[in-house]
């Protein structure tokens, strides 16, 4: 089943969907370089206790960690430029229904009063 949407109310939406897809990929990148920061922390932490004589499977975990999470970090790094794609999508839909139907509202906001009502289509 077909739902009523007017112009006014898709472009909201699409425009609402945009702002929160670039919002929400901004989160991702954010959480992504503190994963990759504390990687590298975690990377730097494999160095020092290997220097203090700590066991070597304890130092090849950490050190194993340390690539998990790099690569991790990674991988949400290129996830988050799907979001990017998925934001200019949305802004070429809400250009596209302005180029589209603009025109149509501008016409209809233009119209005598009795032309803004949509019964008055049906009666004529």
């Amino acid at each position: 089943m077909a739902v009523k949407i007017t112009y006014k109310q898709l472009r909201t939406e699409v425009q609402a969907l945009a702002k929160n897809v670039r919002k929400g990929g901004e989160q991702v990148r954010q959480r992504a370089k503190a994963m990759e920061a504390a990687a590298k922390d975690t990377g730097k932490v494999a160095e020092s206790i290997g220097r203090m004589g700590v066991a070597q499977a304890t130092i090849a975990e950490t050190a194993d960690l340390a690539k998990i999470m790099d690569g991790t970090s990674k991988a949400i790094l290129k996830y988050s430029t799907s979001t990017d794609t998925t934001g200019k999508a949305a802004d070429a839909a809400d250009a596209q229904a302005k180029a589209s139907h603009d025109g149509i509202n501008t016409a209809v906001g233009r119209s005598p009063d009795h032309a803004k009502d949509h019964r008055w289509y049906r009666q004529e």
